[in-house]
């Protein structure tokens, strides 16, 4: 529930209806469900790992030490090589900690990929469903009590 909210909160704030071309939300066969922007991932839990991925702005690499939930890190880089942004995994329970900072940070470098990007290649594996159970809670109620009755 509490990654759900956290994905209704910034498809709301950066008004991503259901059928922007700019976001891809997808399901994978190992469990893993990303979310781009363009061509960048902003969010990705692995449920398989225990961990989830962001995008973070590239100062935020200053705190990260501060975080023992990091699990690994990586960059973003542009046509020429240079770094734009961090892709950060920490383990999940990073989102029961409410850090208002990290959140802030990540919506800081979402908002910089819906602002340049007018289509995600994703576009093309967007799952509909996921979308729906991000944005209306109870739709997203149904679909779990359908996943506890198995």
């Amino acid at each position: 529930k509490k990654y759900f909210d956290l994905v209704n909160d910034f498809i709301n704030e950066f008004d991503l209806k259901a059928d922007s071309p700019k976001i891809g939300m997808s399901v994978t066969k190992n469990l893993k469900m990303p979310i781009n922007i363009g061509q960048r991932y902003v969010i990705c839990p692995s449920f398989t790992k225990k961990s989830i991925g962001f995008i973070l702005p590239l100062e935020f690499q200053e705190v990260l030490n501060d975080y023992n939930q990091v699990i690994s890190k990586g960059k973003f880089y542009d046509k020429s090589g240079n770094p734009e942004a961090l892709w950060v995994n920490f383990d999940s329970q990073i989102l029961f900690l409410d850090d208002y900072n990290l959140i802030i940070n990540w919506k800081k470098a979402i908002k910089k990929e819906v602002d340049r990007t007018k289509n995600s290649p994703y576009r093309k594996f967007h799952n509909p469903n996921y979308y729906e159970a991000s944005v209306n809670s109870s739709y997203r109620s149904k679909l779990f009590e359908k996943i506890d009755a198995n």
